[in-house]
């Protein structure tokens, strides 16, 4: 079961988020890792809602395949004030590299035309609404709407460390319980890697002058 946390405008720690979630070490209040993923760390979670009582948000599973770290998150939402409008607001930090993410998610409409919009915007410095000038500070900023289908956006980028997320999640008269962030892993050689690589071409060098004689 997922640590839930509630949240009006507060920030929430690592630990609250990952402590209880399997493939999930929670390294204090620092951050999450998840396991397998080749140091690959989620920190400074903040929640905030508007137009609902309260909000609660928490990560319910986690995994890492195929290069690509996917957080599923787990959102239940108080009394709306105004019904038919919530929104909630996530951020956090991703370091260690990624070069891309991407957005699953599926609303549940609880009238005609009601959807749920999640806009991602993803930035190579901290921000608050907006990134900052220059452009190339813009990592992803894309929006998707369910009407009751299964949504998947996504954008890739060159790879960035650290990467500053921000999601925010309009409710207009549909409910959604769950939805998927991923994040791309970039996989770049290892220097003993390279050594290994080296060594084989050298090699292969010699062999062909040894056919060659």
């Amino acid at each position: 079961m997922a640590a839930l946390v509630a949240a009006m405008a507060s920030i929430a720690s690592a630990t609250e988020l990952c402590s209880g979630v399997s493939n999930v070490t929670s390294i204090g209040a620092a951050g999450c890792d998840v396991t397998g993923d080749p140091g690959v760390v989620f920190s400074n979670f903040t929640v905030s809602v508007v137009g609902a009582s309260s909000a609660t948000v928490g990560i319910s599973a986690a995994s890492f395949t195929d290069g690509q770290v996917d957080l599923q998150f787990q959102i239940a939402l108080g009394a709306e004030l105004n019904p038919g409008t919530a929104d909630i607001q996530l951020s956090y930090e991703v370091t260690g590299g990624i070069d891309g993410v991407d957005d699953a998610f599926q609303a549940s409409p609880l009238g005609p035309g009601g959807n749920v919009t999640i806009s991602e915007l993803a930035c190579a410095v901290p921000f608050t609404t907006s990134c900052p000038l220059p452009t190339v500070n813009t990592l992803a900023n894309y929006a998707g709407t369910s009407t009751g289908q299964l949504v998947q956006d996504s954008a890739t980028f060159a790879t960035t460390s650290p990467v500053y997320i921000l999601k925010d999640i309009d409710f207009a008269d549909a409910a959604m319980s769950v939805f998927t962030n991923s994040q791309a892993v970039s996989t770049v050689p290892e220097p003993m890697t390279f050594s290994l690589i080296g060594a084989g071409l050298v090699g292969f060098g010699l062999l062909k002058k040894r056919i060659r004689k």
